[in-house]
Parts: C-alpha cells; sequence; structure tokens
C-alpha cells in the first residue's frame, strides 16, 4: 500500500477528509512529541526534550544518525502498514525505487538519486539505538531500552537480513515486539495528503 492513493493528494485537503479519501495514516506518538534531526548532525548523538518526554538517540559512527524528510516518511509507512494489517512484518517493495514510490517519492536516477538516499537513511534508521523515558509526576516511566536488544541496536529485525556486507537490498522487515506495540498502541493520525506536500522540509512535516 502506497502513502496516499493516485491522486488524492492533488485535491484540497478540505474537500475531503483523509479516511474518505483513503489518506488516513499513523506516526509513532515517540517520533511525533520529540522528533528525528531535521539536517545532517555532525555527532552520533542526539536528544530532544518535550515537556515530560525526552528522546535520546545514538547511531554508530560508521553509519551515522538518521535526518531529515526520508526517516520521518519511512516512520509513517511502517507505522501506517503496522495499524493496517495488525502485522509486524512489513513489506518494502522488490527494490528501493519500489518503496520510492509506496512513500510518494519522485524515483530519480544516479548515484545520488532517490534509491540511494532512501537506502542510506533506511540504513541509519535501523542502526540507531532509542532511550524514551515519559516522567509522569515524580515517577519517571522509560520504555525506550525496550527497543533495544543485547545484540545489537534493532528496534527492527533482522539487521543482518536487511544489509549484509554487500548491502543487497531486502523487500521484507519486521518490527520487533517492542517497537510493533508502541507504535500500534499509541499512533498518532495523520493526513498523508499532507505530508507529500510538506515533505521538502522535515520541519514542516513535524509542525
Amino acid at each position: 500500500m502506497a502513502l496516499v492513493s493516485p491522486g488524492a493528494d492533488l485535491l484540497p485537503l478540505d474537500s475531503e477528509d483523509a479516511l474518505t479519501a483513503g489518506a488516513l495514516g499513523f506516526m509513532p506518538r515517540l517520533f511525533v512529541l520529540t522528533t528525528l534531526p531535521h539536517s545532517k548532525p555532525g555527532g552520533r548523538l542526539f536528544g530532544r526534550v518535550n515537556g515530560r518526554h525526552t528522546l535520546r538517540v545514538t547511531a554508530p559512527r560508521r553509519v551515522g544518525l538518521p535526518y531529515g524528510t526520508y526517516p520521518r516518511l519511512l516512520l509513517a509507512y511502517l507505522t501506517t502498514e503496522a495499524v493496517r494489517t495488525k502485522s509486524p512484518g512489513i513489506q518494502l517493495g522488490a527494490t528501493p525505487n519500489d518503496l520510492a514510490r509506496k512513500l510518494g517519492l519522485s524515483t530519480i536516477s544516479g548515484p545520488r538519486g532517490t534509491a540511494d538516499r532512501l537506502h542510506e537513511q533506511l540504513r541509519r534508521l535501523l542502526s540507531m539505538r532509542l532511550y524514551w523515558q515519559t516522567s509522569v509526576g515524580l515517577a519517571p516511566r522509560s520504555s525506550g531500552s525496550a527497543f533495544v536488544t543485547a545484540g545489537g541496536p534493532t528496534w527492527l529485525e533482522p539487521l543482518r537480513r536487511l544489509f549484509p556486507r554487500h548491502a543487497s537490498w531486502r523487500s521484507h522487515m519486521v518490527l520487533t515486539r517492542d517497537f510493533f506495540e508502541e507504535a500500534t498502541r499509541s499512533a498518532v493520525p495523520v493526513d498523508l495528503r499532507a505530508i507529500r506536500r510538506l515533505q521538502r522540509s522535515p520541519l514542516a512535516f513535524d509542525l
């Protein structure tokens, strides 16, 4: 399923609601309340605080942190598919360009084209480690550790199948149980038509 049905994003947003237009999607609550970097970070650590909510993200130096619009589109797609299918297994598409089309991106060829940039940001997203905390009154409640396994970074699994040494593409991924439950239990509805129109600006996307 694509992020929006063909032509749905061409209509005025107030002409029909997102559900009727087939453009109802979802984002994980933790990435709505606290967001990923907008531009390329200089280091391997990143954090945001929004009231009682704290997000910290780390990544291997050789990979780097996810940033910009592509990780946001990917998170919207993963969460929307998880809510729609009620399954942690997500189909990405046979090639990066297939996934790009699902995300509503133009498929531009070349070494810095859509497929390469999308593949890079997916790799960054898969490699990050999360720490998430919500403080309620004086008692902190942490759910971030649920997204990190002892064997590696991952809230999406299995990383080795997705990115072996030769970095070949794989068409399927599986959300870890904890992230799947968190993302679907607290999913925030979004209008995917608006997301497509705002995809050039990560800040506008977040707002």
